[in-house]
């Protein structure tokens, strides 16, 4: 459905911020382990250390847009199915 695309997209954007944030700064891991557990904390680390900055600036105002074009889209997943085909995500 097209509440749920949202809410993933919504999820997504958070998610990546959290890794931007953690790419940033690794002592704030504490604080999003809080916020999201500990689990969450570890694949947003781990994903910081593998995935560049740029790429990261890049995909975030992209997702962002998404969660907007989920809601107006007759396929409420293609948004960010496009973001995975264009940014080459599926390997």
């Amino acid at each position: 459905k097209g509440g749920d695309s949202s809410k993933l997209a919504i999820r997504l954007a958070r998610f990546l911020r959290d890794v931007l944030i953690l790419k940033a700064d690794t002592s704030l891991k504490e604080i999003v382990e809080l916020k999201s557990g500990s689990a969450y904390a570890d694949a947003a680390l781990e994903l910081g250390r593998t995935t560049e900055q740029v790429t990261l600036i890049r995909l975030i105002p992209k997702v962002i847009e998404a969660v907007e074009q989920t809601k107006n889209s007759p396929i409420p997943e293609l948004p960010l199915e496009l973001i995975i085909a264009e940014e080459g995500l599926l390997k």
